[in-house]
C-alpha cells in the first residue's frame, strides 16, 4: 500500500500547530490566502523594490487564490538588477547568502539572503521530505555543495541528523570510482544528488563491476532530470528513484515526490504555486503545460512575490495515488530558455537530446551548441563518454538524433548539420545546470 505524503501531516501541523487531524483543501486555500496578504504587507513595508513594484496593490488586495493575477510577476532580472533592494530584514539578520552568476549577465551577480529562521524552515521540510526515502539507521552520501555551513548539503545533514539518520557530506562528483569507493566502505544505501553526475557513477559501477554497493533509495535534485536517466539508475541498482524540484530563490527546497512516484507533492504551508502561460502570463488549467511562477509565503529574509522560474509543468487534475489532498505537479519537462528555434522550424529542446542520448551506452554527459550560417541551422554536439569497451558507436548517436521529430527532413532538405564530437571523461560541470549555447 502507498503511504500518503508526509508533507500532509507536516503541513498540517504547521497551519494549526498540533499534530494529528485531516487537512482539507478549503482549510489551506484560507491559509494561504492569510499568508499572502500579510507577506504583500511585510514587502510593502521593508522591500525597496516592492515597495514601488506593489505600489498600486491596497493592504488585503486577495481575498481567493484567483485573485494573483492582479500581481504583477517578478523576474530573474529583477534580482540580477538590484538583489539588495529585495532584502526585508537587517543585514545583522542575515545568516546566509547565495550567489548566483549567469553566463551572458553583466554587473552584479544575483544573491539571495536567508535569516536563520529561513534555514531552519528548510531543514524542516527535508526532514519530513526526505522520509519518503529514507528512515532512522539509513546511511545517506550527500553528493550536493556541502562545504559551506548553510549551503543544501549542509542542511540536508541536518535534517537527517533529525530523522536518525546519518547524512555523509561530499560534495558533488569529481573522481567517480573515489565515490563509488566512498559508498561501499561508508555502507551508504541512499543518494542524493545531481542527475547527470549520479547517472556517471551507474555508468562506472556497471563498467567496472568490482563495487558491491546495494542502494534502497536515490534523490534526484538542483537540475531537471530526464526520464532516461531515471530509467538507468533503476536497472543499474534495482532501486526507487525520486525527484526533488527547488531552486534558491525558494529557500533551496520546493516538492518531492512520494512513494507514488508520479508528480511533486509541494511545500504548501510556505510556497504558493502557479501554472501560466508563458506568453500571456494568464493562468492555465490544470493539466496544460506551463511555466511554474511561485509566491513565498513565510521568508524573512528575501520574500519573492509570483517569481517566473522559467521551468515548464503542469498541475496533475487527477489525485495522486497516495491520497493526499496535496496538489500534485508533473515533473519539470524542461526551461523556457532549453528552447531554441531553428530556421528550419524546428522546436529544439534540450529534453528531447537528453531522452535520445542518455540511453545510449557510455554516455556519461553532453553539452549542445547551435549556431545559423547563411540560413542553415548547425547543432554542435560534445560528448562526453566513458573509457569502455561497450560504449554507443558514433553512427547509433546520429541515428538517435535523426529520430527526433523534424531533423532528418530538416537535413535531407539541406536546412541543418549535426556534428557530433566525442571526447572522452573530459570534462565535468560541478553543480552547475546544463543548458544549451545559442550563437547569433
Amino acid at each position: 500500500m502507498i503511504k500518503k505524503s508526509p508533507l500532509e501531516a507536516w503541513i498540517h501541523q504547521k497551519i494549526f500547530g498540533v499534530a494529528g487531524g485531516a487537512l482539507t483543501t478549503a482549510q489551506l486555500e484560507q491559509y494561504q490566502v492569510r499568508q499572502l496578504n500579510a507577506v504583500i504587507a511585510k514587502v510593502k513595508k521593508e522591500s525597496r523594490f516592492y515597495r514601488e513594484h506593489l505600489k498600486d496593490v491596497e493592504a488585503g488586495a486577495i481575498s481567493r487564490i484567483e485573485d494573483m493575477g492582479r500581481l504583477p510577476f517578478t523576474t530573474s532580472k529583477d534580482l540580477f538588477r538590484n538583489p539588495n533592494a529585495f532584502s526585508c530584514v537587517s543585514q545583522q539578520q542575515i545568516s546566509r547568502v547565495m550567489t548566483i552568476s549567469t553566463s551572458g549577465t553583466t554587473g552584479e551577480p544575483k544573491r539571495i539572503f536567508y535569516t536563520a529562521e529561513d534555514q531552519e524552515a528548510t531543514i524542516d521540510y527535508f526532514q519530513h521530505g526526505m522520509t519518503n526515502l529514507a528512515c532512522a539507521g539509513d546511511r545517506v552520501l550527500i553528493l550536493l555543495p556541502s562545504e559551506l555551513p548553510g549551503s543544501v548539503g549542509d542542511l540536508l545533514q541536518k535534517a537527517l541528523e533529525r530523522l536518525g539518520a546519518t547524512g555523509i557530506k561530499h560534495g558533488v562528483v569529481v573522481d567517480p570510482e573515489k565515490v563509488l569507493m566512498i559508498m561501499e566502505k561508508e555502507k551508504a544505501n541512499v543518494l542524493v544528488g545531481i542527475p547527470v553526475q549520479i547517472l556517471i557513477l551507474a555508468r562506472y559501477q556497471a563498467s567496472l563491476k568490482t563495487f558491491s554497493t546495494q542502494l534502497k533509495s536515490i534523490l534526484l535534485s538542483t537540475d531537471y532530470v530526464p526520464r532516461a536517466i531515471v530509467r538507468v539508475l533503476e536497472k543499474t541498482w534495482n532501486c526507487r528513484v525520486f525527484n526533488h524540484y527547488g531552486a534558491s530563490e525558494m529557500g533551496l527546497g520546493g516538492a518531492v515526490q512520494c512513494e507514488a512516484l508520479g508528480g511533486y507533492h509541494l511545500r504548501e504551508s510556505d510556497l504558493l504555486f502557479e501554472i501560466v502561460d508563458s506568453n500571456t502570463g494568464q493562468s492555465v488549467p490544470d493539466g496544460e503545460y506551463g511555466e511554474i511562477v511561485f509566491t513565498s509565503l513565510t521568508a524573512q529574509g528575501m520574500p519573492l512575490i509570483r517569481y517566473r522560474t522559467g521551468d515548464i509543468s503542469r498541475f496533475i487534475p487527477q489525485p495522486c495515488q497516495c491520497g493526499t489532498v496535496l496538489k500534485t505537479m508533473d515533473l519539470v519537462i524542461g526551461r523556457r530558455a532549453d528552447e531554441i528555434s531553428l530556421k528550419s522550424g524546428i522546436i529544439l529542446r534540450q529534453g528531447d537530446l537528453d531522452e535520445a542520448l542518455f540511453p545510449l551506452a557510455g554516455i556519461l554527459d553532453f553539452r549542445t551548441s547551435v549556431t545559423c550560417e547563411r540560413r542553415k541551422d548547425l547543432i554542435d554536439i560534445e560528448v562526453n563518454l566513458a573509457k569502455t569497451a561497450n560504449v554507443v558507436s558514433l553512427q547509433d548517436m546520429y541515428s538517435a538524433l535523426e529520430n527526433l521529430p523534424g531533423i532528418k527532413s530538416a537535413i535531407d532538405r539541406n536546412e541543418l548539420t549535426i556534428q557530433i564530437k566525442v571526447e572522452t571523461e573530459r570534462f565535468n560541470r560541478g553543480a552547475a545546470k546544463r543548458v544549451m549555447q545559442h550563437i547569433t
